[in-house]
């Protein structure tokens, strides 16, 4: 969690941080120290059982793996990830591999976030048959759409602000078109795959 927040603060988010970068992780180690403070009183396995319930698990963990999976199979596209792993590994992996990330995955987690939502069942404190109070859920779930809602907001952000020069529709149909990987065009940036194949 730390090193997912600092790096993003001070990366590509807020690229005025890179010009104070101690300071910056300074302040990052300072508040998930207060984060951790409740964890170590009396009553932090229960705070630590809520965090750990919507916070690291569940709704939040399933939302953002189904979106990972699509993101994968469909944006960066199923075919480069076998081309990738037949350069790292010399190893070609067979149709079905890409049939399963492609369909069988984002169903899988799917399904698997919609039965969590239609079987939900408020924490108990932990050897009781007592609930945790409504402001506890309500709280879980704000720690849950922490992690899900920044999902939705970068693919507005993308919509809205990247690629104004096209149409709605073009920007949609780039959003889900896997992006070709071209080496000797120099159109490709560093961090992208370089080491693929061209012919993937």
């Amino acid at each position: 969690m730390y090193d997912g927040g600092s790096v993003h603060c001070t990366g590509r988010c807020l690229p005025i941080l890179r010009k104070h970068k101690k300071i910056a992780l300074g302040v990052c180690c300072f508040g998930f120290f207060l984060l951790g403070i409740p964890m170590v009183t009396y009553s932090g396995v229960h705070w630590l059982n809520l965090f750990d319930q919507y916070g690291a698990s569940g709704y939040a963990l399933l939302f953002v793996v189904f979106f990972e999976v699509v993101g994968l199979s469909w944006g960066f596209g199923a075919e480069k990830i076998r081309g990738a792993i037949k350069s790292m590994t010399g190893i070609q992996l067979s149709n079905v591999w890409v049939m399963l990330w492609k369909y069988a995955s984002p169903m899988t987690s799917f399904l698997l976030f919609v039965f969590c939502i239609v079987y939900f069942k408020p924490l108990y404190y932990a050897g009781t048959d007592k609930p945790y109070p409504t402001w506890a859920t309500a709280f879980g779930f704000f720690l849950s759409s922490c992690s899900m809602l920044s999902i939705p907001l970068y693919a507005a952000y993308y919509l809205i602000f990247e690629n104004r020069h096209l149409s709605f529709k073009e920007r949609l149909i780039r959003g889900f078109k896997p992006t070709p990987i071209n080496i000797n065009n120099g159109t490709q940036r560093a961090e992208e795959m370089t080491f693929l194949p061209q012919n993937q």
